[in-house]
């Protein structure tokens, strides 16, 4: 029933139908206006059903008294593994705060069915972003984890453990304007002489104001890391010196197979570190360059260094 004019009255009669029908795997509302009140209906109807895996209230007006109900739902629950209460476009936004991120944390110890949680730009801010962390250092269910588009900022220190901790896969932590700062933080999860080691496959950390220089470290820690194969660095101002530490993660690093440096403002400087890097590594085979300001004299180089190399496609 996505996008079909459901509002809270609506939503009263469609959680009428769910507790005690076992036909439907999957609940898909997104792009309505279902609000607090029909997430709350939604919620205690999920309580009693036993046959949905998949929800997606995405997009509904959801403030946080809706969201905390519907997380209080998922703590002990055995049957749903992907809920997403995010909010892809700014029409009716869901806005789940610290308030109702705190029921979170509870659901999160308790949980060992949920695999995907999508959250992604749905206001939560560095106290919401800090329940989460906490639910996250008890939790070895969840694998895909999307805060993208929020207003976490750079004191995210209190996350570095639990990620080290958790068995999750995929963190899409982008637009929450990290910067160099919150970077340092979140590199520690890759420390290798930690007890510990994050199990993480894909990071994205797109558009958080991330420099060159900020990188620098992440690059120097990624060349001995075997866990990480796609690295996305989109929207991020990479320019200068600092860059030419990338050679170092292409020569050392055998497992990143995906990397995408779109529009991250890269010149003649970054064209020359790439092509150095890539005429040795040998396993990325997915390079995505694109709307960054190369001209033709780092085109050239990046083309030679390509010819080398037959695995990559850019």
């Amino acid at each position: 029933l996505e996008d079909q004019y459901v509002g809270p009255n609506a939503a009263v009669e469609i959680a009428n139908l769910i507790p005690n029908n076992s036909h439907f795997i999957q609940l898909n509302l997104s792009k309505n206006t279902i609000g607090d009140y029909g997430a709350k209906c939604i919620a205690a109807a999920l309580y009693e059903n036993k046959s949905i895996i998949h929800v997606d209230l995405s997009n509904n007006g959801i403030g946080p008294e809706g969201a905390a109900d519907l997380f209080e739902v998922l703590r002990g629950n055995e049957y749903i593994a992907s809920f997403k209460l995010n909010s892809v476009e700014g029409l009716n936004r869901n806005r789940i705060d610290a308030r109702g991120m705190r029921p979170l944390a509870d659901a999160l110890k308790d949980n060992y069915v949920l695999q995907f949680l999508d959250l992604s730009g749905s206001c939560i801010t560095l106290e919401g972003f800090n329940y989460l962390a906490e639910g996250l250092s008890e939790n070895t269910g969840l694998a895909y984890l999307n805060i993208a588009d929020n207003e976490i900022g750079h004191k995210i220190q209190n996350i570095v453990k639990p990620l080290m901790s958790c068995n999750l896969l995929e963190l899409n932590i982008s637009n929450n304007k990290l910067g160099d700062v919150g970077l340092q933080f979140l590199i520690g999860i890759f420390q290798p002489t930690a007890p510990k080691h994050s199990k993480i496959q894909t990071l994205n950390i797109g558009g958080n104001n991330i420099s060159a220089f900020g990188a620098t470290k992440l690059f120097d820690m990624l060349s001995k890391n075997t866990t990480v194969k796609s690295l996305i660095l989109d929207n991020n101002n990479l320019t200068g010196r600092g860059i030419s530490n990338i050679v170092g993660l292409l020569f050392e690093n055998a497992t990143l197979t995906s990397l995408s440096l779109y529009n991250c403002n890269l010149n003649y400087e970054g064209a020359d570190a790439l092509g150095t890097g890539l005429s040795r590594n040998f396993h990325i085979d997915t390079l995505i360059l694109g709307k960054n300001p190369f001209k033709d004299e780092g085109i050239k180089i990046l083309v030679n260094s390509l010819k080398e190399n037959s695995i990559i496609k850019v």
